[in-house]
């Protein structure tokens, strides 16, 4: 905001920031004005005695404008001020109460002519309307001269003429007016306008949140489907693997998405973010693979020792590729995630995998649910190497490896969505036979 734009701010604001104006005025000053009422309920109740005893009072008068009109008003404005629709009269009841007591003590100070404690008391009944309780400045305004033109109207109505104290305190009031006017503005003027600045800035904070979070996500998905494509274009070396990728994300959101909570909670992650996060992350599995020969990675048949060791190989080329970005980007939750799963994702739970030999929960959770997803897939489609087994056949031969391969407590929920396991595999094969004929059509289309 420039300086010349913070100097212009209209007092009077739209009827909405109006309503939220007030609202926080109320809100802020609702203790205050508790508190002011309440001593002054207090002071008049003590000082009314006091004064019908230290003055001479024959009628009664000080007794009875304190404690039968000036007290009661400000014990009802008291009362009041706990209601819920005080909140809408509450400028208009205080202003009233300041009104009659300041009236009501204009008519003491003539009758107890020199006595300077009810200057002092009209003084901070004005003081109060225009600093204190801060009314809005209209309010504070009428209350301060309507008990001006009150003291004068009782003047001129209890004597023919002037005398020299009643203009002194003409004078007096007159003055007070003018400062409290002269404060109550400025006082106002800097509160709306303070009050404008504290909203444009917290929209101002609101609006740079959003766009660096828009740009964050912007550069975090830019990264994302770079590596996600790069990954597409390992797998593309392997017509038979189709799309391998697609089908290991969804089996790993599926099992993310049914573990418990708590699970998450115990680890310190977030689980809808964790759920989101390997879908993507689960692409880049074997990512590693484009560092292996075709002759090995194609190979129609069984694979030698030398070759196995090759294969295994994948985890580490993948892996050491993406401790490069993590170097980049080491708070980039996608490449994280992926360097967790890429590395582990053939260890076992029993620890004879490979390539660090991890066991239990000292392998990722990441890794031990894309180990589930990854065994799954490649048993219910088709390889160089082998023929496709049933969901029945795949589950089976992966049950049978509970505790050994798998983790335990993710196998019980393997079991539980294996239903829907079985309708992606069948989805994605159709599609991907379709997909095939498609392509060996193509060249005579185009012939």
């Amino acid at each position: 905001m420039n300086s010349s734009n913070s100097m212009n701010i209209n007092l009077k604001f739209d009827t909405i920031l109006e309503k939220e104006y007030c609202d926080f005025k109320y809100n802020e000053n609702l203790k205050q004005v508790r508190i002011v009422l309440g001593l002054m309920v207090v002071l008049f109740g003590i000082f009314s005695f006091y004064d019908a005893k230290l003055f001479n009072d024959p009628n009664g008068l000080i007794i009875r404008v304190k404690l039968f009109m000036v007290l009661p008003i400000f014990l009802a404005a008291f009362a009041m001020s706990f209601t819920k629709w005080f909140k809408s009269y509450n400028h208009f009841i205080i202003s009233i109460a300041l009104i009659i007591a300041g009236s009501g003590f204009s008519i003491m100070l003539l009758e107890s002519r020199g006595n300077l404690g009810y200057y002092g008391a009209i003084f901070l009944i004005t003081y109060s309307a225009y600093f204190v309780l801060n009314l809005r400045y209209k309010y504070s305004t009428a209350i301060g001269w309507t008990i001006l033109f009150f003291y004068l109207f009782i003047s001129v109505s209890h004597g023919a003429s002037i005398d020299l104290e009643t203009f002194i305190v003409f004078i007096f009031m007159m003055g007070s007016n003018i400062i409290g006017m002269m404060g109550g503005y400025f006082l106002e003027y800097y509160s709306r306008k303070n009050y404008l600045q504290s909203i444009r800035i917290e929209s101002d904070n609101h609006n740079l949140e959003e766009r660096v979070s828009l740009q964050v996500k912007e550069i975090t998905d830019q990264q994302s489907a770079t590596i996600y494509a790069l990954a597409k274009l390992a797998e593309s070396r392997d017509r038979e693997t189709g799309v391998h990728i697609e089908r290991v994300g969804k089996y790993c959101r599926l099992l993310a998405e049914k573990i418990d909570w708590t699970v998450y909670s115990k680890l310190d992650i977030q689980k809808n973010k964790f759920v989101d996060t390997i879908e993507m992350a689960s692409a880049l599995h074997d990512i590693g693979k484009v560092g292996i020969e075709d002759r090995i990675l194609l190979k129609p048949g069984p694979l030698t020792k030398e070759e196995f060791a090759r294969i295994k190989m994948h985890t580490i080329i993948g892996s050491d590729t993406l401790v490069t970005l993590k170097k980049k980007y080491p708070n980039n939750v996608f490449v994280n995630m992926g360097l967790e799963i890429t590395r582990h994702h053939h260890e076992k739970f029993d620890g004879s995998g490979y390539p660090d030999g991890l066991a239990g929960h000292d392998i990722p959770l990441s890794a031990r649910i894309l180990a589930i997803a990854d065994v799954y897939d490649a048993l219910t489609t088709k390889r160089p190497y082998k023929e496709i087994f049933t969901h029945s056949e795949a589950m089976e031969i992966m049950i049978k490896d509970t505790g050994s391969h798998f983790d335990p407590d993710l196998m019980k929920i393997f079991k539980e969505v294996e239903y829907a396991f079985n309708i992606i595999s069948k989805s994605n094969n159709i599609m991907e036979r379709r997909k095939n004929t498609m392509e060996r059509k193509l060249p005579n289309i185009m012939n």
